[in-house]
């Protein structure tokens, strides 16, 4: 059986440009192996529109893995009330460039409200800085919103 079909968690390592697959339980190494390898020698080295979380490009096969691990995917969530309606800010990492425009920066990362006024609205960033920035600001917006609902609330029941 190959190493790779082995359960278990598995994480991608670039070690000197060559990429390993090591299980983190059983301590095994699956590699070396090359982009050629893991289908993305068309592209170059630098082709792919998969990056990590730092922008730096990465094969598809390792942003399958780090897309399946909430502690990375995930960059930060906050859950508010609205009425008696929960409604929630999320920021991740996306992974693939969702710019499709090549003049312009990737953007990688994605903060979007889910529940509220503002169901499903979202803004897209190119750096985890950014994306924490937009997460604060999206927050604050929330948080009017949420206060403006419950005084309107609190007005109908006057």
């Amino acid at each position: 059986m190959p190493l790779s079909n082995l359960p278990g968690p598995w994480r991608w390592e670039e070690r000197n440009g060559l990429w390993w697959r090591v299980h983190q339980t059983q301590h095994i190494e699956d590699g070396p192996h090359t982009w050629a390898e893991l289908g993305l020698h068309q592209f170059g080295d630098h082709g792919s529109r998969w990056y990590d979380r730092t922008g730096k490009p990465i094969p598809m096969l390792v942003a399958n893995d780090l897309l399946a691990d909430p502690d990375y995917k995930v960059i930060k969530k906050d859950v508010y009330i609205m009425g008696d309606q929960p409604v929630e800010v999320s920021t991740v990492w996306l992974g693939l460039d969702h710019n499709w425009w090549p003049d312009r920066p990737m953007k990688i990362f994605e903060t979007m409200i889910f529940g509220g006024d503002l169901h499903l609205e979202q803004w897209r960033y190119s750096t985890e800085e950014e994306a924490l920035a937009g997460h604060t600001e999206t927050c604050k917006l929330v948080e009017i919103i949420c206060s403006a609902s419950q005084k309107e609330a609190k007005n109908g029941e006057s």
